[in-house]
């Protein structure tokens, strides 16, 4: 953004000799204001001020800090509301030029000489903080320029810099991913701005904070909205009311967002930029308010690249309700209507195929989405029009759960937190190393499991990274095992392999027994941690496994994740595995009755082995079937809360109990045994 010298309009009110209240901003509606000076200054620190004020506002920057230079050169000879006014307005004048750092500089200058000597309630003081919360937000320094923001107090700032403080602190809360508290700030801005672009401005932004509130405690979220005070049919009234239905609707009461809708739809002129929502969402209304019972909607890719699991997962649903043609007619699916939609591959396809099963097909509750990327688009929406969502994404992050969001399928952080919980709590391992590749899929394993680690109270004390589909990982191992000569061992490992040459030289011994000879002056791996994660296939497992075998590591446990379950595994290393422990949603080879049951039925009706996403579609629709059964076919709110308030569910794939703040499941503790993979139980 470029910045210009105030104009002549300006001189008047831009700053104060006593009391020079203007302040800036790097926002586009900013414009600077003060009250002018009662009678010219005597004092000639305050004379050479006011000529550094007149030289800045005719552009001629460079007299301005000369003059500044002069009155800060005998600092220390200034009163210190002099010295505030002096770096506030060098910071300024820095600011404008883009020099940043400078206007940091001085701007911190200036509020630490005004927090020894103002007042509290000095409105100096006050504007310096938020000049400084300004210049460190501009260079990036979000969490600073929270702090500082967090001491100003607005009610000691003129209208129009109130305005701006509030706009400022709404855009550093949001980058410190606080929505809520940013919403509120910029409703208080857009009540205070009498510029009509910059009010519609500040209430687009409130809107668009509002995407990530009300999905893990929509009471709490309405209470503060709730709690501000705005004129009933202000802008920003109109906007909280809007924002508030939309609350309502995520906590499952139409009614009283209907309410609060045809309020701010009274109220609101013609060009109030929350007017075409609030339309929207009463349109909506009236079209979730219509619930069919007995609709189950499906949403998953039945088509493109990801066809093929699309229907997999719909032959299980199919199972689930009795209405595979083949089969006997279930009593408790009786009666159901599936109602199917591809959702493609993006997720605005998705979320498109979603409302046609709530608004038209008016399902009770959807199965889907099964593609990661499409969840939260999904999700969101569901969330928003109050309709029970059974996922079967893997990848769920937290600040994409709500109250009508209940994920099926094993997600990572579950993995690794079984994992780790076996490792620690049972095996009594202490330490850990990781070798994984260099990519986000490894990142993200990487994260969780370091943070699940060290939230057992265990460390991890070994990580190396490799490039992804790599052959070759003897560098990566040789580091992690002590055994890399540029290593802290350097002067070790050369010394052996000097004494090595050295007896080389007078071995008279050759072949096979001269080499089993010198191995004895090969170093020795040292294996410092108790077992090594590695998330990745099987493929790279089945060459990452040996080779610390061929660096004499024998029998080192590893830990891996759930694209270990399969027999390629076992037949690439399987013989370095004896000691492993990963996780999956599925066991083929359970000895549970219900698992025996259903791969018995899904092979005879679909003459193929089941895998993990097949069981938890079964599962998922299982789960709906009985919850429905449980809540006498309410609605989406009364199936909601059989959801949340069964103790448990008991699926193919665990047991699952859900709550507003996840879901609690049980899966399969894996390990390979002889030329099998088992699942181990207390017992082993």
């Amino acid at each position: 953004m470029r910045f210009s010298p105030p104009c002549s309009t300006f001189i008047a009110v831009l700053l104060s000799l006593l009391c020079p209240n203007f302040s800036y901003s790097a926002d586009p509606v900013a414009s600077p204001s003060a009250s002018p000076p009662a009678s010219p200054p005597a004092n000639p620190v305050d004379t050479a001020y006011l000529d550094a004020e007149h030289a800045y506002l005719k552009s001629d920057t460079q007299g301005a800090l000369k003059a500044l230079s002069a009155i800060l050169a005998r600092e220390n000879d200034l009163q210190p509301r002099s010295r505030v006014r002096a770096h506030n307005l060098r910071g300024l004048i820095y600011f404008q030029m883009r020099n940043l750092q400078g206007s940091v500089q001085d701007f911190e200058a200036a509020v630490q000489v005004a927090n020894r000597s103002l007042q509290d309630n000095d409105s100096l003081l006050h504007l310096t903080r938020y000049n400084l919360g300004n210049a460190f937000f501009q260079v990036n320094r979000a969490q600073d320029a929270f702090e500082v923001m967090a001491t100003v107090n607005p009610e000691a700032l003129d209208s129009d810099t109130r305005m701006r403080f509030h706009h400022l602190f709404g855009n550093v809360l949001t980058a410190r991913e606080q929505p809520l508290e940013a919403l509120t700030h910029y409703l208080e801005a857009a009540n205070l701005a009498h510029d009509i672009a910059a009010r519609d401005t500040f209430l687009q932004k409130a809107l668009n904070s509002s995407k990530s509130l009300y999905l893990k405690n929509p009471k709490a979220d309405l209470e503060r909205i709730s709690s501000l005070h705005f004129e009933p049919n202000s802008a920003s009234g109109i906007a909280a009311k809007v924002l508030m239905a939309k609350g309502f609707m995520y906590s499952g009461n139409p009614l009283e967002a209907e309410k609060l809708l045809h309020e701010a739809l009274a109220s609101a002129d013609a060009n109030h930029p929350l007017r075409a929502k609030a339309q929207e969402m009463l349109n909506d209304l009236g079209k979730l308010s219509a619930v069919d019972p007995k609709t189950i909607g499906v949403l998953l890719p039945l088509s493109g690249k990801f066809g093929r699991f699309g229907r997999l997962c719909l032959n299980s649903i199919n199972m689930a309700f009795g209405t595979f043609e083949e089969m006997p007619e279930l009593a408790a699916g009786a009666g159901f209507r599936l109602a199917v939609r591809d959702s493609g591959d993006s997720p605005e396809v998705a979320q498109e195929r979603f409302e046609e099963l709530v608004k038209d097909e008016k399902s009770v509750a959807v199965i889907g989405p099964l593609l990661s990327k499409q969840f939260p688009a999904v999700a969101q929406r569901a969330q928003e029009y109050g309709v029970p969502l059974l996922s079967l994404s893997q990848r769920v992050e937290a600040g994409q759960m709500g109250s009508y969001i209940f994920p099926v399928a094993l997600s990572p952080a579950q993995q690794i937190d079984m994992i780790v919980q076996q490792a620690v709590g049972v095996n009594h391992f202490q330490r850990f190393a990781i070798l994984a590749p260099s990519d986000s899929f490894g990142d993200s394993y990487v994260n969780l499991f370091w943070d699940s680690v060290e939230k057992a109270g265990a460390e991890v004390v070994g990580i190396e990274r490799y490039e992804p589909k790599s052959t070759d990982f003897r560098d990566e191992m040789k580091r992690l095992l002590g055994l890399d000569s540029a290593g802290a061992r350097r002067l070790e490992l050369e010394d052996l392999e000097r004494r090595k040459s050295q007896f080389a030289s007078t071995l008279k011994v050759k072949g096979k027994l001269r080499q089993r000879i010198l191995r004895n002056f090969d170093p020795k791996a040292v294996v410092d941690f108790d077992a090594v994660f590695v998330p990745d296939d099987p493929a790279t497992i089945g060459q990452i496994a040996p080779s610390f075998a061929v660096l004499d590591v024998e029998n080192l446990p590893l830990l891996g994740i759930n694209t270990w379950n399969t027999p390629e595994i076992v037949q690439r290393a399987g013989r370095y595995l004896q000691k492993s422990l990963f996780v999956d949603g599925f066991f083929a080879g359970s000895r549970n009755p219900r698992t025996e049951h259903f791969v018995q039925d899904y092979s005879k009706y679909f003459h193929a082995v089941p895998g993990t996403i097949e069981v938890q579609a079964y599962d998922a629709a299982s789960i709906l079937i009985e919850a429905l059964g449980a809540s006498a076919l309410g609605g989406r709110s009364k199936l909601r809360d059989q959801l949340l308030t069964t103790t448990n569910f008991s699926g193919i794939s665990g047991d699952y109990q859900f709550t507003e703040n996840g879901v609690r499941r049980t899966a399969h503790l894996l390990t390979v045994k002889g030329n099998t993979i088992s699942e181990l139980t207390p017992e082993n």
